[in-house]
């Protein structure tokens, strides 16, 4: 509820915010597979107003690995539907140059584009806000995306605890992995 009340002070309007990672060309496709799809959360998403912070995060300015490329989401927030949170966070943060926006858990998202900006080296994901009914939502069949680590996944009801902790033990692994890799 605190998260709500913050979000009132935060934006009155539509607006843009930047969430920036780096991903193997694997999950790059199976995002891609899902461009038209609705996409839940299943943590708290941090993002920032700052699009230049978000390319930082993505390692933008960095030089490029085979093993992940940079992927910039741009995702439009609509905080005027309902069950849409995310707050303001920077007077909170230890970093304020972040200018950071945390979105609740169980945000909903539509992928409306992936595209590869050849100029900058750049993958760009659109995403915007969305209050679609779970029952409208399609899911495709893509085993392979649990094992990823964008904290943006397809939502199921029938997810066990223990799909849940193997889940969140291989997202963990692959990051560690790309973490590694790219020392």
């Amino acid at each position: 509820m605190e998260l709500k009340c913050q979000q009132q002070e935060f934006m009155k309007e539509v607006t843009v915010v930047y969430r920036g990672l780096r991903q193997s060309m694997a999950e790059l496709a199976v995002l891609k597979s899902l461009v038209g799809n609705v996409i839940v959360t299943k943590g708290f998403t941090s993002t920032s107003r700052d699009r230049r912070v978000a390319l930082f995060f993505a390692g933008a300015n960095e030089p490029q690995s085979i093993k992940s490329k940079p992927l910039l989401f741009e995702i439009k927030v609509d905080l005027s539907l309902p069950f849409v949170i995310a707050a303001d966070i920077t007077h909170l943060s230890c970093f304020p140059e972040e200018q950071e926006v945390l979105f609740d858990s169980g945000t909903k998202f539509k992928i409306e584009m992936l595209t590869f900006d050849s100029s900058s080296g750049v993958w760009l994901c659109k995403l915007l806000t969305t209050n679609e009914p779970l029952s409208s939502i399609r899911l495709p069949i893509i085993p392979s995306i649990e094992i990823y680590s964008t904290k943006l996944y397809p939502f199921t009801n029938e997810e066990s605890g223990l799909d849940q902790k193997m889940r969140y033990r291989r997202r963990h692994k692959f990051d560690a992995h790309i973490r590694e890799s790219s020392d």
